[in-house]
């Protein structure tokens, strides 16, 4: 992984000294560089003004209940064919780079206890491979993260083996972020957001929005900020957040509108 991450630094770096030619309209650019082979995962996504930052592993994970352990969200679903995965990326060189991924019941039984992960190993600072870790944490409104999680990097045991253990149960949400994580020149991180459902019907559809920031947007209150160790002038800084909802299915809420257009019809012609 380290090995890929410094080859993908040099091209960066060359990428970085061709934009000095072209004005950018912002400094805040997030680019996906490679491996979205569409199953969910992605390596070497920088960020920063001279795209010295870099999030060298991002994962996602899917346990879908029923006693069975978590996988890779698109390799799981290969093995449950009555859920449909689908994995989309937009905004690459923007400020916000933005993942969605979509679980749709195509069975005639309902999916319970499905819990979503996103993990991902975040290189601030190429020089030191250290980044400061904070989170924000408030009370969960609808669609908003259920659990984090933060470690200190270990190969041994990263988060994605221990929640891949643990099948996301780590605690009712997770735990807060480790000492050495929270100083100035912080540790070399590895952070997680889970979503939660308790059931998902036939013919609906788990979206899940993910966001990486690089200028500070948050698509929810509760999300972590990545920030570099200062050593060597380095000042990048991500935000990893995300929302969820429930879409129900096509004809259901056509149906939904259809009986909304009849009551408002009948409330036209009593006022008339």
């Amino acid at each position: 992984m380290r090995k890929s991450y410094r080859y993908v630094r040099l091209l960066s770096a060359a990428a970085a000294a061709l934009a000095l030619a072209v004005p950018l309209a912002t400094q805040a650019v997030v680019i996906q560089n490679d491996f979205n082979d569409g199953s969910g995962d992605l390596a070497n996504i920088s960020y920063g003004a001279a795209q010295d930052g870099m999030i060298f592993q991002l994962n996602a994970l899917l346990y879908p209940g029923l006693g069975l352990t978590t996988q890779q969200a698109q390799l799981r679903t290969f093995t449950l064919t009555d859920l449909k995965f689908g994995f989309t990326v937009s905004g690459d060189g923007s400020g916000l780079l933005d993942l969605r991924y979509t679980l749709t019941n195509t069975g005639v039984d309902a999916r319970d206890d499905l819990r979503f992960m996103v993990v991902l190993g975040a290189d601030a600072n190429p020089g030191t491979l250290q980044e400061s870790v904070a989170e924000s944490w408030k009370p969960a409104v609808a669609g908003d993260p259920t659990r984090r999680e933060t470690i200190l990097y270990d190969p041994a045991l990263s988060l994605n083996n221990k929640w891949i253990a643990s099948n996301g149960a780590t605690g009712p949400e997770g735990s807060g972020v480790p000492a050495a994580c929270g100083l100035l020149n912080g540790c070399d991180a590895f952070v997680g957001l889970q979503w939660d459902l308790a059931s998902l019907k036939p013919g609906e559809t788990w979206s899940i929005h993910v966001g990486l920031s690089d200028d500070g947007q948050a698509l929810s209150s509760r999300f972590f900020t990545l920030t570099a160790d200062p050593t060597g002038g380095v000042n990048n800084s991500m935000t990893f957040s995300g929302q969820a909802m429930v879409v129900p299915e096509a004809s259901s809420y056509l149906m939904m509108l259809a009986g909304l257009g009849v009551l408002g019809l009948g409330r036209r012609r009593r006022l008339s």
